[in-house]
């Protein structure tokens, strides 16, 4: 199964540096998401439903001060994984444009003669990255091991610690004080990107 994923400029640079092997999404995790601590990590598994996509089962805790708003202890929210399962292919959406008859990307450097098409408007016959998967699973943000900021596409040669490097290009993606907030993310990771033909 082949399913879009959207990339940032920088993002796609990272990845044709060969630095970026694993993404953070908060995709379909709204509900776990506005108490994140209030749910069971045992239960955050993955499962695959039939031959479909795989889901994550949610145990909510219901533990702490206010719980009752978000429903009894020991409830279950099922979510489809938006990424599909091990094996399948994300192919990368980036800001593109066409020149004449060919087409261009942002991340291989600015351009005056041509009108960039945002990631999200990137037709599939503009790709050209396919990332396999081979790997998926769920985990709190600050979570995070300094083997995975690497992954992330973090530099190995900076004197800063790899999870502030981390912290930082996640807040600038997804807002201020996003970190501490810790949300449960989907971790999905692939090998070395590879050119579409």
């Amino acid at each position: 199964m082949e399913r879009p994923i959207l990339l940032s400029t920088a993002m796609v640079q990272s990845y044709q540096s060969r630095l970026k092997g694993q993404t953070r999404r908060t995709t379909a995790l709204d509900e776990v998401n506005l108490r994140p601590g209030a749910w069971g990590a045992p239960m955050m598994s993955l499962q695959q439903v039939g031959d479909g996509p795989w889901h994550v089962a949610a145990t909510f805790q219901g533990k702490r001060r206010g719980a009752a708003k978000y429903g009894p202890s020991g409830r279950v929210v099922t979510v489809k994984c938006p990424y599909g399962m091990i094996g399948d292919i994300l192919w990368i959406r980036e800001a593109c444009a066409k020149a004449y008859f060919a087409w261009v990307y942002k991340a291989d450097g600015e351009r005056k003669d041509v009108k960039w098409r945002p990631a999200i408007h990137c037709p599939r016959e503009a790709s050209r990255y396919s990332l396999e998967i081979t790997d998926i699973r769920l985990e709190r943000l600050n979570d995070i091991s300094e083997e995975d900021c690497f992954a992330e596409g973090c530099p190995r040669d900076v004197d800063a610690e790899p999870r502030d490097v981390y912290r930082k290009v996640w807040e600038h993606i997804n807002g201020p004080n996003s970190w501490v907030k810790n949300p449960w993310v989907w971790v999905v990771s692939f090998p070395t990107l590879s050119a579409n033909e």
